[in-house]
């Protein structure tokens, strides 16, 4: 039977789109594959060094399987784009989760210490599932909810991401726990558990996610093609390139967001050259990231539904995230762990809320193109940048302090300041809202949702 709406949706004939109540399952499906996939990626973060003994391998090493993932979603974005445009969002959430489930049993399977080539195949497949989740936040909240809540549900998905990596921080080290204990029992007991988890979200999301709704959610989403929607892949990338607005934000998201891959990455060995016990501190800024992943992204989504101000509050975050990176390179300067924590938690709670106020402001500049083009775009170019940090940080400033390497992370982080600014407000999926893309001849398309809602 089908739902009834949950409210009215006024628009060109007052009854053609439809919010329904299963849109929330869908949104919590997306967000725990997210939760997943981000905490099989960061986890390495915690236990480099315990895994690193293990395979008998240097800790670069180690840090070189979590690249993988930076890599491959460099490599596979573009295919994500493409099958998400064709077949829409079940086939490329279904096939990121069962590529995921595949690569989390090699990893299981290679854990036995003269088996890191499977462990480095599995981590791959996992990576390689990440673009069906970094930036598909915005699809999934465009394709499911209405006008009014859409960054609201973006910032929810993002959610899951940010509880993924707190988790990441958390967690492994509790499962392995170096030295003391067998690593290779402890290891094939963690990777068996995450196995289970992941085979188990692929089931759950075979019989849950769907495609889309029966009728769209919002006046903009029903008129995506009366609006200009281009044609061909090609044509809507090449729209998306050619956009000002969009390169400059391109420009600050990448920067931004780029520093925040490298720090997830190499966090540990930051504070490892500052202070003697990292873990502790490690602990405590991963709980630090799931309260402000939470709270940073539902904050911002609120507001932006309310206030429309995407570019104000993209600045104003910019500033503020360069300001917490500066605190952090002065708290390692004195090796102050409280002044740290507090840093990075600043750090974690505008870099969140940034991310979330980014993507939907791109889709504001690049509608009618899709959310997963405009976010795909971003995401790939804030790993790019990631990639480029961390070799800058590994070889160019390997001989440099740790407070050296952190003050030219804070003098990179200027330019996203600049670059926001210079952007010029043009939210045109917000005006989409209130425009009549209909004919006076009434098309096809009404007559034909006409007919469905009889």
């Amino acid at each position: 039977m089908e739902d009834k709406p949950e409210k009215s949706c006024l628009l060109v004939d007052e009854s053609g789109c439809k919010l329904y109540k299963r849109r929330w399952i869908m949104l919590a499906n997306f967000a725990l594959f997210a939760t997943t996939n981000l905490f099989m990626w960061v986890q390495y973060a915690a236990i480099s060094d315990v895994v690193a003994a293990h395979y008998d391998v240097s800790t670069k090493t180690v840090d070189f399987l979590s690249s993988t993932v930076s890599i491959a979603y460099i490599v596979f974005i573009v295919p994500v784009m493409l099958i998400t445009e064709r077949f829409g969002l079940r086939t490329i959430i279904m096939l990121g989760t069962s590529v995921q489930c595949v690569g989390s049993w090699f990893r299981f399977v290679g854990t036995s210490q003269d088996s890191l080539l499977l462990h480095f195949i599995g981590q791959s497949m996992c990576g390689a599932a990440q673009p069906s989740v970094m930036g598909m936040a915005p699809q999934v909240a465009g394709t499911w909810f209405g006008i009014e809540e859409v960054s609201f549900a973006s910032a929810l998905g993002f959610i899951g991401i940010e509880v993924g990596v707190g988790m990441a921080y958390i967690l492994p080290s509790y499962f392995v726990q170096g030295p003391d204990r067998p690593i290779g029992h402890q290891m094939k007991y963690y990777f068996l558990f995450t196995a289970i988890v992941m085979t188990i979200l692929m089931l759950i999301t075979a019989f849950v996610f769907e495609n889309k709704p029966p009728l769209p959610p919002s006046k903009p989403r029903m008129n995506v093609k009366k609006a200009g929607k281009k044609d061909n892949f090609l044509q809507s990338i090449k729209y998306i390139l050619s956009n000002r607005n969009y390169l400059l934000l391109l420009v600050a998201f990448g920067i931004n967001v780029g520093f925040l891959n490298t720090i997830g990455l190499v966090l540990k060995d930051f504070l490892s050259l500052t202070y003697t016990d990292s873990s502790t501190i490690l602990s405590h800024l991963g709980i630090a990231k799931i309260f402000c992943g939470i709270s940073g992204p539902l904050i911002s989504g609120i507001w932006l539904d309310r206030s429309k101000y995407f570019r104000v509050t993209t600045i104003v975050l910019s500033i503020l995230i360069a300001t917490s990176v500066l605190l952090f390179a002065i708290s390692l300067a004195n090796a102050t762990e409280l002044l740290t924590t507090i840093s990075m938690g600043i750090f974690f709670i505008f870099i969140s809320s940034f991310f979330v106020v980014a993507t939907e402001h791109a889709v504001e500049l690049t509608y009618p193109e899709s959310e997963v083009m405009s976010s795909g775009i971003l995401n790939t170019t804030g790993f790019a940048v990631a990639l480029l940090m961390m070799f800058t940080i590994d070889v160019i400033l390997s001989d440099q302090t740790v407070f050296i390497k952190a003050c030219f992370c804070f003098l990179i982080l200027i330019i996203p300041v600049t670059t926001s600014v210079c952007i010029t407000s043009n939210n045109r999926r917000q005006d989409a809202d209130t425009d009549n893309y209909l004919e006076e001849d009434n098309s096809s398309d009404t007559k034909l949702m006409e007919s469905t809602l009889d």
